[in-house]
């Protein structure tokens, strides 16, 4: 009995020694920062998605999302060639005129990107 007695005392030892955070936590502390920098691009980009969404014309919004809004540069990602292709040329005659006019920040220029495709078979 006094070696069991022993093993236990030494066993509750080393559990009061071992320092571990629970991953409830860690897990929690992750989604609370991701959540405020979502927040913060929310407030930063929220206006100017909004004049997109108004600006931009039907065919072309399923197609487009507003990725950033960097030193006045606003970058929009698109599909494909050819919707950037036709977004350039909808921009040129005179839609960036109306986003800036509906901009409430400084709009300086708008940067059309081409997103990499999502695979589906990756995790």
């Amino acid at each position: 009995m006094d070696r069991t007695t022993d093993v236990a005392a030494a066993i509750e030892r080393l559990r009061q020694s071992r320092v571990k955070t629970p991953p409830a936590s860690e897990a929690s502390a992750s989604f609370s920062a991701m959540g405020r920098q979502l927040e913060r691009s929310s407030r930063r980009l929220g206006s100017i998605a909004e004049a997109w969404l108004e600006v931009c014309p039907a065919g072309l919004v399923e197609r487009t999302s507003v990725k950033s809004f960097v030193s006045g540069t606003l970058t929009i990602g698109v599909r494909d060639a050819a919707t950037r292709f036709e977004l350039d040329r909808v921009l040129r005659t005179g839609m960036e005129r109306e986003l800036v006019r509906r901009t409430p920040s400084t709009l300086r220029s708008v940067k059309v990107v081409i997103e990499a495709p999502v695979d589906a078979g990756t995790s």
